[in-house]
């Protein structure tokens, strides 16, 4: 239970660093992953689906956190978009965020 709140206050974290633009905050919590250019100075205008979040652990150590959502986008590189946002944290002592992916609407 506590990789998944961690995960969720990541992904909470990732898309408030893009919104402001503060992409010294989104190096912090992913530091090897470019930021989504769709979502940097934009604004998340909706949440369309509710956040699914799936937990991989060996015994009962988590290994990964992959969570998915449906978001709609106004401002920024792509106004009125909608697009699911999803990433990968990996949990190695800390959890950091590994890939973040924007599909097209």
């Amino acid at each position: 239970m506590a990789s998944r709140a961690r995960a969720v206050e990541s992904f909470i974290g990732g898309v408030k660093s893009l919104e402001q633009n503060q992409l010294g905050w989104w190096n912090a919590i992913a530091p090897h992953v470019t930021a989504p250019q769709p979502l940097v100075g934009a604004h998340v205008s909706g949440y369309d689906a509710s956040l699914d979040v799936t937990v991989t652990a060996t015994g009962t150590a988590a290994t990964s956190v992959q969570l998915s959502d449906t978001v709609s986008i106004s401002g920024g590189g792509a106004p009125a978009a909608t697009s699911p946002p999803w990433f990968q944290a990996v949990s190695q002592g800390q959890l950091v965020i590994t890939s973040w992916t924007l599909k097209p609407a």
